[in-house]
């Protein structure tokens, strides 16, 4: 018996097997999250442009606005 097997009763072929198995997992587990984490920036990404047009439309109203005021003013801000 070697050290492995005394000290934990698992043989090395079936401990490398366990440690194959544990490291496929974890490597699934981080794909997943990856994968998750690339969707939550692709919908911040999106989330910010929609934002920036918001922005200009905003802008392009309060101008509007300002136009509207100077016509009801005649020509005073």
């Amino acid at each position: 018996m070697d050290d492995l097997t005394s000290a934990t009763g698992i043989s090395g072929a079936t401990s490398g097997v366990t440690i194959g198995a544990v490291i496929w997992y974890i490597k699934g587990r981080i794909l997943k999250y990856e994968k998750a984490n690339n969707k939550l920036k692709d919908e911040l990404r999106e989330a910010t442009l929609d934002n920036k047009v918001q922005e200009k439309e905003i802008e392009a109203i309060k101008e509007q606005l300002r136009e509207i005021r100077k016509h009801l003013y005649n020509g005073k801000t």
